[in-house]
């Protein structure tokens, strides 16, 4: 993990996920790796209001925003 924090996500995020204009969520920024080698980062977004909760409640409670780009 490169990063976990809470942030004022991108316009796009913002609007997939129905957020309003300037709510905050919580960054996770992840770096992949494959033999060793770096493969991807990925990003995932979620409402600020589920920082702490477990990753099922998560799903189960309210959409998240995750995108990946393959080096």
């Amino acid at each position: 993990m490169l990063n976990a924090k809470p942030t004022s996500p991108p316009a796009s995020v913002v609007a997939m996920m129905g957020l309003a204009p300037n709510a905050e969520a919580f960054h996770i920024g992840r770096l992949r790796h494959f033999e060793r080698a770096p493969f991807s980062y990925e990003e995932a977004f979620y409402p600020s209001t589920l920082a702490g909760k477990s990753p099922s409640s998560i799903c189960a409670t309210r959409p998240f925003c995750m995108s990946c780009v393959i080096a």
